[in-house]
């Protein structure tokens, strides 16, 4: 870049930061919680949809998800999304054969994650918008959607995910939903901050959802930045400390954290699992006793009532590494008195019951942070600087909302105002190369005539002295040094201007198993970028502009658990690592239908 570039820049105004409000609904059969409105396909179909911090795509139930079961089931899951209905959906292939004999349509769920197993979905490609109607909300083209056509307890209602990662089918790829709003530079960068809601907090305090920015009405500032793990979907990952229980009747404290974990922030999932050890401890503390038939924590009448009496607060302690500061999370008992429905409740009964959200993991990927624990926190996620941020959530029926804009990388902030830097215009271009060319003039006149008084005072002295000046000049010269540079090149941003695919580890592919990883092999890779904080302010997810940090270099992701299935290779680059989404197996009968082999063209 000629230097006359480097010294210019142009101020560019940003889109301001995208709020997704929130209906007035409550859904869910595993406990109350605030679900969000959504609008898919062509005709638009409406859905209620739980936001997952996890996912990248949009999950939802098929007509079949109601098959022989009461006329409430449509209701009870959210509405159904009916696929041959939609003029506008594709499948993978390009196909538009809507009765889902596609082989290559069906795969796992992308959300099923650490808890097997997954059901099956049809996969393809349709518009989709946030918000009741277009006025509340954008609406995108050729998202990615999953159509859920199995009666499955743990999926009861369909997820919106909102993280960056994208998804490679094949040889393409398409960005998630927060990617292209950037992309179509409808927001200012790639971040969000979200509150899951409270059922029980201030007549019903309903979620929150901002893409691009935050709202500081909603929690209590904290100083702990985390740093986002070098594993794909578990980029949201925390060190768990340690878990405090106390009664305010009383000065005694119980630990109910064994030993520090870390564990997944993820609001797909309902409740807190936490290793055995752990869930033991509860139980002595609280009395809890395990139900067999239901793996749940049922709560009787009277349990409930001794808990409530004791007026009990569950401390959260967060770090972002084994060893470092920490942040705590406080949670009321209310946060955990959940009621339980069928088909989420299995033992035969016709009535919700109470329960508490507690589970006993199987392994350390187990280890989650669901949306009880959520409903007492705010979070926010900003992918470009790979940090993310755990703050207490602060429940003020008087407060003013304030949304703050979290600036991309490249940006400057100052004076409330965001400056994002970007090349000269081409006007501007050739007005300053005129100038340069003008002082080019200027300097050679003037070279010019120091020559001439030079040659003058030569021509006056001895002529030996004349003619050694004349024996140097004759010599070869040295090569001249390099110019030096004054302004270094910035460097790139992390996301391309012309929304370009994005890097290898920011895409799941469909089509490529990966290699299995031992537990734990997803924990943080150093950060390059200084702490995101000015001072304790507010501004801590947008600073730090000035010093731009890379993506770690992309890990082999793990494969999820699962049935051992054969599957196609990836052609071209062998050296780009993908998580996968496993296909269905044809033996398969989740969905109601076998799965076809698979097997790709060249």
């Amino acid at each position: 870049m000629a230097l006359h570039q480097k010294l210019e820049a142009r101020q560019t105004t940003i889109p301001a930061p995208l709020i997704i409000n929130p209906i007035q609904q409550w859904d869910g059969i595993d406990g109350i919680w605030s679900t969000f409105s959504a609008r898919l396909g062509t005709p638009p179909q409406s859905v209620r949809l739980l936001i997952s911090t996890k996912g990248w795509q949009t999950e939802v139930n098929g007509p079949t998800s109601c098959t022989n079961l009461p006329s409430n089931c449509s209701d009870a899951r959210g509405k159904l999304f009916d696929l041959s209905k939609s003029s506008s959906w594709q499948n993978f292939n390009g196909s538009k054969n809507v009765d889902g004999s596609n082989n290559f349509n069906f795969y796992s769920l992308a959300s099923g994650g650490q808890f097997p197993p997954s059901p099956l979905a049809t996969y393809g490609f349709d518009s989709v918008g946030l918000g009741e109607t277009d006025a509340k909300g954008p609406t995108l083209d050729g998202q990615v959607v999953a159509e859920i056509n199995v009666q499955d307890k743990s999926h009861y209602l369909g997820t919106f995910g909102i993280s960056y990662l994208g998804t490679k089918v094949g040889s393409g790829s398409r960005p998630s939903f927060l990617r292209t709003l950037l992309d179509k530079n409808l927001i200012p960068s790639l971040s969000w901050g979200y509150a899951v809601g409270a059922n029980y907090r201030l007549k019903q305090s309903v979620g929150s959802l901002i893409f691009g920015g935050y709202d500081t009405s909603l929690f209590t500032n904290n100083s702990l930045t985390f740093s986002m793990a070098a594993a794909g979907e578990r980029m949201l990952l925390v060190s768990l400390r340690s878990i405090i229980l106390s009664e305010s009747s009383t000065s005694n404290t119980t630990s109910l954290l064994p030993s520090a974990v870390f564990s997944l922030v993820d609001s797909a999932i309902p409740g807190i699992w936490l290793p055995p050890a752990a869930c033991s401890a509860f139980e002595a503390a609280l009395g809890l006793t395990f139900d067999n038939a239901t793996q749940l924590y049922l709560v009787n009448d009277d349990l409930h009532s001794n808990l409530t009496a004791r007026n009990l607060n569950f401390t959260f302690y967060l770090g972002d590494d084994k060893k470092g500061d920490t942040i705590r999370i406080v949670l009321p008992y209310d946060s955990f008195d959940q009621m339980a429905s069928p088909p989420f409740l299995t033992n035969n009964s016709t009535k919700p019951m109470r329960y508490f959200p507690l589970f006993r993991a199987q392994n350390d990927q187990q280890y989650t942070l669901g949306r009880v624990f959520l409903q007492e926190a705010y979070i926010i996620a900003n992918y470009e600087r790979r940090t993310f941020f755990v703050y207490q959530r602060v429940f003020d029926p008087l407060a003013q909302s304030l949304v703050i804009p979290i600036p991309p990388i490249n940006a400057t902030y100052s004076n409330n105002t965001i400056a994002l830097s970007s090349p000269p215009s081409d006007n501007s271009s050739r007005s300053l190369a005129a100038g340069a060319i003008a002082g080019i003039t200027v300097a050679i006149v003037i070279i010019f005539l120091i020559l001439v008084i030079v040659v003058a005072f030569f021509s006056r002295r001895w002529p030996f002295r004349i003619h050694e000046a004349l024996e140097k000049e004759s010599e070869p010269l040295e090569d001249p040094p390099e110019p030096n540079e004054f302004f270094e090149e910035p460097p790139p941003p992390l996301i391309s201007p012309d929304g370009a695919v994005a890097e290898p580890s920011s895409y799941f592919a469909l089509d490529k198993p990966a290699a299995r990883r031992p537990i734990g092999a997803d924990r943080h890779a150093e950060m390059e970028s200084p702490s995101p904080r000015i001072g304790s302010t507010l501004f801590s997810p947008v600073s730090g502009m000035s010093s731009p940090s890379e993506l770690p270099s992309p890990r082999p992701a793990h494969e999820l658990p699962g049935d051992d299935l054969n599957y196609p290779q990836l052609k071209g680059d062998e050296s780009r690592s993908y998580n996968v989404l496993r296909r269905g197996s044809k033996k398969s009968t989740q969905s109601g239908k076998s799965s076809l082999s698979l097997s790709k063209t060249e």
